[in-house]
């Protein structure tokens, strides 16, 4: 992401310049090919203020709500608003670029403890997004067990509700009567009416190449969708989203710091500090630990990360 803006600590921030920055914001997901979707442009936007320093608040700057704080943007000519193909969010566009050159889901990849947590809705799980440590976390539900009695604590840790079967089949059910008349129509539409509707339509939609692109975006973008109700419902701002442009390390990422191993996902383990990792503590991990980083890091790399290696285990604990 840009930052050639000149945000200067203790300097008074104006509303070009917080305009400005939502400009950077948009081109710069434009060029990654992600959504620029509203709902997910003001975590973007608070993340990169912060980095220079700057607290961002729409309430602070006199707008009543973020949407507000667009429309004066769309008002002074910055961006162009337009209603999102979907629900009642809008599209954040610059100004004069056309609908058909709007950012595409198929592109985007949905962090994994998201994915995993709103998309798996198995019931004897419980799942809760840990402020702190800043990951969404899931596991066995046991109200008897000791460990279990810290996700209690609403203050750390937000509850989080997944997407239910129901939902994901009426998405399966919008999408396949959207696509135009034909035999892949058919065949999805059949899928969905049989006594396993949403198991069905995956199976049949991965042997259709043409579709299957279109269906992940649309999936996709929903998902995203209720990830950020979810944030704004709890005053959240989280970047849900891989940056493509990370660094292979994944802590370049504010979001993604501090990984857990595999076994502290599943457990809800508290994580070390990868502040105090460093010089002798190498010298003493464990091999098993550093394994365990090793599969978490390549599980949540890119393909173009991937084909970007080799990077060596030392870079797991750069601080």
């Amino acid at each position: 992401m840009s930052t050639h803006l000149d945000f200067r600590y203790g300097q008074p921030v104006t509303r070009g310049m917080l305009f400005d920055a939502l400009v950077e914001v948009v081109t710069d997901l434009h060029r990654e090919g992600r959504s620029t979707r509203s709902a997910g442009i003001k975590p973007r936007l608070t993340q990169q203020l912060e980095r220079w320093g700057v607290k961002f608040d729409e309430n602070l700057y006199g707008f009543a709500s973020f949407r507000a704080f667009l429309n004066a943007a769309h008002e002074a000519g910055r961006v162009e608003l337009r209603d999102a193909a979907s629900g009642p969010d809008v599209d954040v566009l610059l100004p004069g670029q056309p609908r058909t050159q709007l950012s595409s889901s198929a592109s985007v990849q949905i962090r994994k403890d998201f994915w995993e947590t709103f998309m798996n809705w198995t019931p004897s799980l419980e799942r809760v997004y840990d402020r702190v440590q800043g990951l969404a976390l899931s596991r066995q539900r046991d109200p008897y067990a000791p460990e279990n009695l810290a996700w209690t604590d609403r203050a750390r840790y937000v509850p989080i509700e997944p997407i239910d079967m129901a939902t994901q089949t009426k998405w399966a059910t919008t999408f396949t009567n959207g696509l135009s008349l034909g035999h892949e129509r058919d065949l999805l539409a059949q899928a969905l009416s049989g006594d396993r509707p949403l198991q069905e339509f995956t199976r049949r939609i991965k042997a259709l190449p043409s579709s299957l692109p279109a269906w992940n975006a649309y999936r996709t973008q929903r998902v995203l969708d209720t990830i950020n109700s979810w944030a704004t419902e709890h005053n959240l701002v989280v970047d849900p989203v891989v940056r493509h442009s990370d660094h292979t390390s994944n802590l370049a990422h504010p979001a993604r710091q501090n990984k857990p191993s595999p076994e502290a996902v599943r457990n809800g383990a508290p994580l070390a500090d990868s502040s105090t990792i460093g010089g002798a503590d190498v010298v003493s991990a464990t091999v098993e630990a550093l394994r365990a980083q090793a599969h978490e890091l390549v599980d949540r790399m890119t393909l173009e990360e991937l084909l970007s290696l080799p990077l060596t285990l030392g870079l797991l604990h750069r601080r």
